[in-house]
């Protein structure tokens, strides 16, 4: 029997739908999934049932599947896991691929397990997206990117500037990696004020071989700044600054 929500905005009724019937979703924000966890979601599941539904919007012009995932990757992966074979889910229409990955960003940014390229990556989409690039200024851009994810404005500087790393600094975040060899993401944004690509890996490389504490990158980085002359430490721009 399908269930219904009492939720003001919340779709009313729960369904069971085959989980060979939903796609991920193509540009969700959550990358990597630790497999540990998944099982023992998968475990819990197959105990004492899926607590929570997934959410759905509808793909009625697609061959292969009937849905899309807005919310649930984890519990969808879970229940193929667990070799069940419908997954209980919300089924609500998204406007567009923005108001969709919007959804999506609300929903899971709550939520602990995010990698730190994943949150950059996300806030980037975000900003880029196009009821964000409607505000007129760039200090209105920001503060509305800010709110989205309930955080102030100056992490969000902090975000984009992670995405401005060369690629041999971004690889050293890789979750794939042992904890004390992934570049920390506060690392990763003073390591971003260097104003040096060749000089940003170096020390990128440097840090996590040594897996140095924050003060310690931030040392290292200062020290060798200093000593190839170049620029670093530059603080972030804040909104008042655009008003200036």
């Amino acid at each position: 029997m399908a269930a219904v929500s009492q939720e003001p905005g919340v779709p009313q009724v729960v369904i069971p739908v085959p989980w060979t019937k939903i796609r991920r979703k193509k540009d969700q924000p959550r990358k990597y999934f630790d497999e540990e966890a998944l099982e023992e979601l998968a475990d819990s599941i197959s105990e004492i049932g899926q607590i929570a539904p997934v959410e759905l919007r509808p793909l009625p012009d697609e061959d292969e599947h009937d849905y899309e995932l807005t919310d649930g990757e984890r519990r969808w992966r879970a229940i193929q896991i667990a070799e069940i074979e419908t997954v209980l889910a919300w089924i609500k229409p998204v406007e567009n691929e923005d108001d969709g990955f919007m959804r999506s960003v609300v929903a899971n940014f709550g939520r602990i397990g995010h990698t730190p390229l994943e949150t950059a990556m996300a806030v980037s989409r975000v900003m880029n997206s196009a009821s964000v690039q409607k505000c007129k200024t760039q200090n209105l851009k920001v503060e509305k990117v800010a709110r989205i994810f309930a955080r102030k404005p100056g992490w969000v500087h902090g975000q984009l500037k992670i995405l401005t790393l060369p690629p041999d600094v971004l690889e050293l975040m890789d979750p794939h990696l042992p904890k004390d060899q992934q570049l920390k993401s506060s690392v990763a944004q003073f390591l971003s004020t260097v104003d040096n690509e060749e000089l940003q890996v170096e020390i990128a490389r440097e840090i996590t071989a040594g897996g140095l504490t924050l003060r310690e990158a931030q040392k290292l980085v200062r020290d060798k700044a200093k000593a190839a002359g170049v620029t670093v430490g530059t603080r972030p721009p804040k909104p008042s600054d655009h008003y200036r």
